[in-house]
């Protein structure tokens, strides 16, 4: 198996670039909310993001349960693989609709909805403008739900990358539009229309570039759509996995909030996050390139290709960016200091437990990354589940502070990504007749356990630079053999 090839260099090379522009656009927009709206109306701003991520998750499952259906097929049976888009996009189109019809009759009909998920007064005038900008972005989201969906069929034939290129291009025209409206002090209203609105056009825009170069006939009929309802019921436990994981992840600010946490607390839980969860979304992106391999190995039985595949991902992808979270240590507090302009109050040991979280949310990627794509539903859901739960009862009981937060979901991780994910994924490979051992497989914590050791030292007593050097002596060491032995050229 190769890593050389020219679409995942291409694929590689534009995540890259989606990720730094996804990076500038909280960098840029976060301190720029705090100055002209303040951290109450950033607040609402933190919940709309977690609203449409918990509204959306239904059809976020489906596309991702068609997606990986679709490449599933791709390799064994074409005809099977575009019935499958088929059926799945005409079953979304209708889907949308009605979730988008639920959402305007809920939020907009009835203000209690909107006054309980922001948490502001039933009669508050302002209520309106917060479920109409809902309302639209959920829109806005249902639309490029089906975009996302019609763009898969580019995923096995190696052209991910075109649809990663158009995203990135979205994204540096939504910095520039949004900077540009706070700046001139619009309304957060205003600025969640135009963001919508240019959503909207961007989707239809490549939709019909994707309906005009991968015709799918027959894709509105009525048979397609009532197999899409078949295909829809059978994802069922994808639903609720996907579900409970947006509720861990996502929809962490949403719990805060039902919680009756502070929004100043909320604000600062959301910007650090923030802040540390970047190497995650680098990674997560990186992984969406690297889909479309795992799946042709899964579909085709390679155990060897499987595993050098994991040990890439694990050795080669989460040690470049463990070295990124130990090495810019120093520069996390004055980056908060700055991007928020000092409106919310540093909190050290916060940031310490948040970055823990975060390598170990980083080892426990890879083998999400596996159990996703190959629609391993039933481990999915028992793990969100499990997750869900101790999150949910650990904010039940603790005070309502970020430090005790930050330690019920280091708990959770520690539970779900250091012993329950590794064992869940070696059992469904073994079940699948593929030979991946899970001593090699966890060999692979070395790098992980060697940046959690530095950056408690940090946490202790302080940065230094004689321990990032010992740091990066030690990770040549665990790294040097496994790489020489999985890292495959042309």
């Amino acid at each position: 198996m190769s890593f050389s090839n020219k679409s995942i260099r291409l694929g590689s090379a534009i995540t890259i670039l989606f990720f730094i522009s996804s990076f500038a656009k909280t960098i840029i927009l976060t301190p720029l909310m705090l100055t002209h709206w303040g951290k109450d109306v950033f607040c609402f701003w933190a919940l709309l993001l977690s609203v449409r991520a918990l509204l959306c998750f239904l059809p976020d499952s489906f596309i991702r349960y068609i997606a990986n259906s679709y490449n599933l097929h791709f390799h064994k049976d074409p005809r099977q693989a575009q019935h499958t888009m088929r059926v799945g996009l005409s079953f979304l189109i209708v889907f949308s609709v009605l979730l988008c019809s639920l959402v305007a009759l809920l939020f907009c009909g009835f203000g209690a909805v909107a006054g309980f998920v922001f948490d502001t007064p039933i009669s508050n005038a302002a209520n309106f403008a917060l479920a109409t900008s809902t309302a639209l972005y959920i829109l806005a989201a249902c639309v490029q739900n089906v975009q996302r969906m019609y763009g898969a069929v580019k995923e096995p034939v190696g052209l991910i990358w075109q649809n990663l290129l158009m995203e990135t291009m979205l994204l540096l025209t939504e910095i520039v539009m949004l900077a540009l409206l706070i700046a001139q002090d619009f309304s957060f209203g205003l600025c969640v229309a135009a963001d919508s609105i240019l959503i909207m056009v961007a989707a239809v825009v490549y939709l019909l570039h994707l309906r005009f170069r991968y015709p799918l006939p027959g894709s509105w009929s009525k048979a397609s759509l009532k197999a899409g309802t078949i295909m829809f019921g059978k994802a069922g436990k994808l639903y609720a996995s996907n579900f409970f994981e947006k509720l861990s992840s996502d929809g962490l600010v949403l719990l805060l909030s039902f919680f009756k946490y502070d929004k100043a607390i909320i604000a600062l839980f959301s910007t650090i996050r923030t802040i540390v969860n970047t190497p995650l979304l680098a990674n997560n992106l990186l992984l969406n390139t690297y889909t479309p391999e795992l799946q042709k190995k899964y579909s085709l039985s390679d155990s060897k290709g499987l595993q050098q595949l994991l040990q890439f991902i694990r050795l080669g992808l989460g040690s470049v960016l463990l070295i990124g979270i130990v090495c810019c240590y120093p520069l996390y507090q004055p980056l908060f200091l700055y991007w928020t302009k000092h409106q919310l109050d540093y909190n050290n040991q916060f940031m310490d437990l948040m970055l823990l979280l975060t390598v170990l949310n980083l080892f426990g990627l890879s083998y999400h990354f596996i159990l996703k794509g190959i629609n391993a539903m039933n481990k999915m859901l028992l793990l969100m589940l499990l997750k869900s739960a101790i999150i949910i009862v650990g904010f039940s009981m603790v005070s309502r502070s970020v430090v005790p937060v930050a330690w019920v979901l280091l708990i959770a991780e520690v539970i779900t990504s250091l012993i329950a994910l590794p064992l869940l994924v070696q059992h469904q490979l073994s079940a699948d007749s593929l030979h991946v051992p899970l001593k090699e497989n966890l060999s692979t914590i070395i790098p992980y356990l060697l940046s959690i050791a530095v950056l408690i030292r940090f946490s202790l007593a302080g940065f230094s630079t004689i321990v990032v050097l010992i740091y990066l002596l030690f990770m040549a060491l665990a790294l040097y053999p496994k790489l020489g032995k999985y890292w495959v050229k042309r």
